[in-house]
């Protein structure tokens, strides 16, 4: 006889593996970023549309042919018995293996993972009367992935704990998954976690979070529409409505498990796509030097600055009618413009905490590994999107000098054809993603549900990320992009694979490629930035 928990178990697992499977084999056009239908619409308006009054002929179709060719390659289509999965099993492998084999997929390419010695017994025993040929790995999926030449299709992180945990660091091990290349181009990862217990440490955590973040989902914020019922889309954020730390904790006080859900969903897309990239360039002296200032001073004075108290004090307390150069007014972007440095804000706020959970992760986070630490990495990204514009001098001189010639070749460098200016911030961020190789989000494929265990609700998030090397393989390298942008046909695919993954990602991490749309919101029914669904409540 099932239990009640045990039946909800069932479903999530039956769910979870259906929409991972069908993710990745009869729905795998979907689930790409780059679908060529959406590229094409976006060809079909640039020329027909906007260019076609600014330009002569019509425009060479080889070259959208080639690129559509060419990303089918990349999305190569896969069969439930190709798809390499792994998974934490515990004590009954056999719960999840019964579904897997009904959806088609082969054992051979299946590793369950259990590094608790008892469960792993327990496992084997269960394995050898029905699965006799399953590979049930003795240790930790950092172990693992770091022995294994193949990424994985589906991995699934089915924890105890919540993601913060001090005690078994679940944080660490998703920026595992995405540090070593765990997940195949175009792979789903699916993380089970617990909602902590409602404490004011854990409250503060949340607090630390969200303050900066420019955009955040309504129910953390305990926002309502005029009717009274929940918002359960991305809003503004705290800054924006007018909260300090202390106002901002009595709201996270008053809705802890959608703050905590919220999270759940956030800081997984939020390292996959911003921090992972400038942690693989920073710790890499061959890639970094190909992106920054070799002199190591000259980085760290420029960041300092970024954050520095005493330039606001100076440029608001300043004689009205004294000059000062240019040069003089940088400074201080941390404190005036708080929520484009989120991440920062994050961890500076970790540090002042009072509470010894928060003071732990900033220390996690502030350790350097590789020669680079999270937050210095997180610092150099975002010293790195102001570069182009304040801290010139921070850059490569190969960057310093590729990117003007970008920027020449754009018919509409200054604005006037399509939605949004297409800066000298864009192309910056392309060179380091092209070779920091961030992982996508697809939010449209974005699943997420919840359901009560024996004493915990449990957070279920199924990401679909796409590594879009459809785009970044397709490109030449920056120093070359100038001259392969005169050709307009490539620009135009360049700048519709740019305003395809933006759309995606535009609230959760809304300064991934900023002002990248060729085409606005509402212009047309099939151009609309990408909402996140509600998590949806599992019951028997």
């Amino acid at each position: 006889m099932h239990t009640y928990t045990q039946e909800v178990k069932d479903q999530s697992r039956l769910e979870l593996w259906e929409r991972a499977v069908h993710s990745l084999t009869i729905e795998r056009k979907d689930s790409a970023i780059l679908n060529p239908r959406y590229i094409t619409r976006l060809w079909d308006y640039a020329f027909d549309e906007i260019l076609e009054k600014h330009t002569e002929g019509e425009p060479n179709e080889f070259f959208l042919d080639s690129w559509i060719q060419f990303a089918e390659s990349s999305y190569s289509s896969r069969s439930p018995g190709e798809l390499r999965i792994a998974y934490f099993c515990g004590p009954e492998p056999e719960n999840d293996i019964d579904v897997l084999v009904q959806l088609g997929v082969r054992i051979e390419n299946v590793w369950a993972i259990e590094s608790d010695k008892s469960s792993y017994r327990a496992a084997l025993q269960s394995a050898t009367k029905r699965f006799p040929t399953l590979k049930i790995f003795h240790g930790s999926i950092e172990s693992l992935i770091a022995t294994q030449p193949s990424p994985f299709d589906i991995i699934y992180l089915d924890f105890t704990s919540f993601l913060y945990s001090r005690e078994s660091k679940p944080i660490k091990t998703i920026h595992a998954v995405f540090d070593s290349h765990a997940l195949t181009d175009l792979g789903v990862l699916i993380i089970n976690s617990t909602t902590p217990d409602h404490t004011d440490e854990n409250v503060d955590f949340l607090a630390c979070y969200f303050f900066a973040q420019p955009f955040v989902e309504g129910t953390a914020l305990s926002q309502k529409t005029s009717n009274g019922e929940d918002v359960t889309w991305f809003t503004e954020g705290p800054i924006a409505h007018g909260h300090d730390l202390d106002s901002l904790r009595e709201k996270i006080n008053g809705a802890f498990d959608a703050a905590y859900s919220a999270f759940a969903t956030h800081y997984p897309m939020m390292y996959a796509n911003y921090i992972a990239p400038i942690v693989r360039v920073a710790r890499n002296p061959v890639l970094k030097k190909l992106f920054f200032e070799t002199d190591e001073a000259v980085l760290q004075q420029s960041i300092s600055k970024m954050s520095d108290y005493n330039k606001v004090i100076s440029l608001l307390t300043q004689d009205e009618a004294h000059e000062e150069k240019d040069e003089d007014l940088l400074g201080g972007e941390l404190i005036f413009s708080p929520d484009d440095y989120p991440l920062w804000h994050f961890l500076l706020a970790l540090k002042e905490s009072k509470y010894p959970l928060c003071q732990y992760w900033h220390g996690q986070f502030s350790q350097s590994q590789g020669g680079m630490s999270i937050l210095g990495a997180i610092q150099l990204r975002d010293l790195f999107r102001e570069a182009n514009y304040s801290y010139l001098e921070t850059l490569s001189k190969p960057l310093k000098e590729a990117i003007p010639a970008i920027i020449k070749s754009l018919p509409d460098r200054h604005g006037g054809l399509f939605c949004d200016v297409p800066m000298a911030h864009l192309w910056a961020e392309i060179a380091l993603n092209q070779l920091g190789v961030p992982y996508h989000t697809n939010l449209d494929r974005h699943w997420r549900s919840q359901y009560k265990a024996k004493t915990r609700k449990m957070n279920i998030d199924l990401f679909v990320f796409d590594r879009c090397r459809a785009y970044y393989d397709w490109l030449p390298l920056v120093e070359l992009q100038g001259n392969d942008m005169h050709t307009l046909e490539r620009q135009i695919i360049s700048r519709s694979c740019l305003d395809a993954i933006s759309k995606q990602i535009r609230w959760p991490i809304s300064w991934c490629y900023f002002g990248a749309n060729l085409i606005c919101i509402n212009d047309r029914r099939w151009s609309n930035f990408s909402e996140l669904k509600p998590r949806v409540s599992l019951e028997v």
